[in-house]
Parts: C-alpha cells; sequence; structure tokens
C-alpha cells in the first residue's frame, strides 16, 4: 500500500464521519479537526502502511497525543480492514426517546418543561433514566399514570445494582412531580416513590486553605506561555468559584466596567448571575488580552487556539487546573484535583466567616440553600462552637432519699 492509497483512504474515512448522522455536530467538529493533523502525519511521515499489526509500532511514532487522536486512529484501522466507521458510547444524545399514547404525550410534555430548566447533559441522564419506565408503561398501555403503576415497574424491572435503582427511581420520582405541574396527572405521589441510598465511594477532601490556595497562585510558572491565561481561570475558580463551562462562555459583553460587575447566565441552571468585578479579576483580564490573547474580534474572554471562534472545552479548563495543582507542591493525597475544589474552598471559607447561607447562595449561583449542603459540610471545628456548657451534679444528689 503506497502513502497516496493511505491518503485516499483517509479521504473515504472523512467523507464517513461528515455522512454520518448519529455523531452530535460538535463531537463531528472534533473529530474532523483532529483529523487533520493525522493526515498531516501521514503525509509528513510518508507513511505506507497501517494495521492492526503496525499500530503499535505507528503510535510509538507519533508519541503522545489525546484520546481523540488515539481513538481517531483506532477507528480508522478498522476503516480500512471493514469499511465501516464504528463509534461506540461516547456519542452524546445518540437514542431518539419517543413513546406512543398517553405517556408520549406526557414525555413530550416533560420534555418540552424541562428544556430550558436543566442543561443538556442533565435532561439526557433523566429522559436515559426514565426510558425503561415509559417503554413499560407503552407496552402495557397504561392509561392513566398512578403510584400502582410505578410499584409494579419496580416489580418488573431488574435494576443492575442499588445505584442504578437510586438514579432511575429519582428520575421517575422528578419526572412524576413535573407532570402534576403541568395538570397532567390529578395527585403528586412522587414523595410516596421510595428511592434506595445511593451508596458513594469514600469521600475526597475538597477544601483547600487560604495558604494552600496562595502556594498554588504562586505556583503557576511565570515563564509558561500560558501563564496570564492560567492565572485569569485560577483567579476566576478561587474568587468567584464558577463552574468551568461558565469561565470557558464569559464573554466580553459580560464584563460591566461602568457599574464594576460581571453578568452571567449560568449554563447549568440557566438563570442569571451578578457578581462585583473586583480589581485581581479586572487586572487578570487585562493582562491576559495585553501579553497572550490573540487579536481578534471573536466573543470569548478566554481563547481556544485548538478551534478558533468557539469556547474552550470545559473538560479542558479541569486538565489546566489539575496540571497547577500538581505542580504547586501541596501534598495532594485523598484530595481532589479539579476545579469544583475551588468551589467548596470558598463556599466553607465563606462559611468559616461567618457569611449568611442567603449571601453564600447568591455567590455560587444557586437557587436555594439546600444545595449549599454539599459544599458545606460541617466540620469538627464547627460542632465544638454549638458545645452547652454542663454544670457539675454534687454527689448528694445521688445520695438523698427519694421515698
Amino acid at each position: 500500500m503506497s502513502n497516496k492509497t493511505i491518503l485516499k483512504q483517509l479521504d473515504l474515512f472523512r467523507e464517513a464521519i461528515v455522512k454520518n448522522e448519529v455523531l452530535a455536530n460538535k463531537t463531528k467538529q472534533n473529530y474532523l479537526y483532529t483529523l487533520k493533523s493525522i493526515v498531516n502525519l501521514f503525509k509528513n511521515k510518508k507513511i505506507k502502511k497501517i494495521d492492526k499489526d503496525s499500530f503499535a509500532s505507528l503510535k510509538k511514532l507519533i508519541g503522545n497525543r489525546d484520546h481523540t487522536y488515539n481513538a481517531l486512529l483506532n477507528k480508522f484501522v478498522n476503516f480500512i480492514e471493514t469499511g465501516e466507521v464504528k463509534f461506540g458510547s461516547n456519542i452524546p444524545f445518540k437514542k431518539v426517546f419517543a413513546y406512543k399514547g398517553m405517556i408520549g404525550k406526557m414525555h413530550k410534555a416533560f420534555t418540552s418543561q424541562i428544556a430550558s430548566e436543566l442543561s443538556n447533559s442533565t435532561i439526557h441522564n433523566h429522559l436515559k433514566n426514565i426510558d425503561s419506565f415509559c417503554s413499560y408503561c407503552e407496552a402495557q398501555s397504561v392509561k392513566k399514570l398512578s403510584y400502582e403503576v410505578v410499584i409494579n415497574f419496580i416489580h418488573y424491572s431488574s435494576f443492575k445494582n442499588q445505584n442504578d435503582a437510586y438514579f432511575k427511581l429519582s428520575s421517575i420520582r422528578y419526572f412524576v412531580k413535573k407532570l402534576f405541574k403541568l395538570d397532567l396527572i390529578n395527585t403528586d405521589f412522587s414523595l410516596k416513590i421510595r428511592v434506595p441510598k445511593l451508596i458513594r465511594r469514600k469521600p475526597k477532601i475538597r477544601k483547600y486553605t487560604s495558604k494552600e490556595i496562595e502556594i498554588i497562585m504562586k505556583s503557576i510558572p511565570r515563564e509558561s506561555k500560558n501563564f496570564y491565561r492560567d492565572s485569569l481561570i485560577a483567579v476566576l475558580l478561587v474568587k468567584y468559584g464558577l463552574r468551568p463551562v461558565d469561565i470557558a462562555k464569559l464573554k466580553f459583553e459580560s464584563i460591566q466596567r461602568a457599574s464594576k460587575e460581571i453578568f452571567i447566565i449560568q449554563s447549568k441552571t440557566k438563570k442569571s448571575l451578578t457578581l462585583p468585578l473586583l480589581d485581581e479579576v479586572n487586572n487578570a483580564i487585562e493582562k491576559y488580552c495585553e501579553f497572550e490573547r490573540p487579536k481578534d474580534n471573536y466573543p470569548y474572554i478566554i481563547s481556544y487556539r485548538r478551534k478558533p471562534g468557539e469556547y474552550m472545552e470545559p473538560k479542558t479548563i479541569g486538565t489546566i487546573i489539575e496540571k497547577i495543582l500538581k505542580n504547586s507542591g501541596i501534598d495532594l493525597s485523598g484530595r481532589h484535583c479539579s476545579p469544583k475544589s475551588f468551589r467548596s474552598s470558598l463556599a466553607m471559607e465563606l462559611t468559616d466567616k461567618g457569611v449568611p447561607s442567603s449571601s453564600i447562595r447568591q455567590i455560587l449561583g444557586h437557587s436555594n440553600t439546600y444545595s449549599l449542603g454539599h459544599y458545606t459540610k460541617l466540620e469538627r471545628s464547627h460542632l465544638l462552637k454549638c458545645v452547652v456548657s454542663v454544670s457539675l451534679i454534687k454527689s448528694s444528689f445521688y445520695n438523698r432519699n427519694i421515698s
């Protein structure tokens, strides 16, 4: 097989990806972008053969690459051998959830209702979790949704494990609650549905102390070509506890310098969040734009060089933070190395300072104070403050005669 034949095979492989109907547009763009790098590699190295036998030596030749790069090479090998492009479980929203009859109408109304309330991933998780229940109702030709129908479904189903039951029944409970609010069922029996306890792994420590955060900020190498970008991301996490997706989608129009505010529409909750524009944050933005950011007219503050004009992948921000934490020299054993750690640290720090829960809720952008329980779990130091001193009882109390 010549180098030209390989390149022709890559062209056919590219066409197969373009014509694929189940791939999400963003995933497809990511694959096509990575495929350009693979084509250039094959041209420059003049590779004439690729199959399962030569694949291991090819990986040594190209060195360490990201997951998408290696996954696409694997798929290309399969394409040469089978003529088919197969994509696995990494395809988001690959299933179309549609049902007939009464349950179909309810499902459609439910999906429309939550479309503007929840993020795409949360919506998909709920739809996936209630899929078996809706399919059961469709197969049984259920005409009226009731608590008895749910109980029959539970007896009918064989859950994989306790956690599988937890997620599915939690989503069914949410489904019922929404249907009642939409006046599609007469009674709200959601609370009658018993959900088993979620089995969690041993929790890791999420909090970093103020001294540790100071060390982390100073550990970002100034000689790095992305020093100002990484510093900006870290400052936004430390000062505001923003989610990675909201940092990635932060636009220039969000910065209101006249009123010294930052206005954000949160991707997870779809709700607005207004924060004070701190001098430290403003300086970090200005330095990044002056010394590192490409001079373009794209709306997002943090530039994504891999895909100009688009916002940075949230997982890339996670990778950046993980690298900063590992280079900081702090003991990370048994601790989270993710952007969420800074969100938890901010919540706990504010709690330690006696800031009211309502204020912390507004800063973190939560709709209610119950959501803070995940971040502000009571520590021993907090519980000790609640101890009430009790005076000792004299021994004569126990020696008295009771008639």
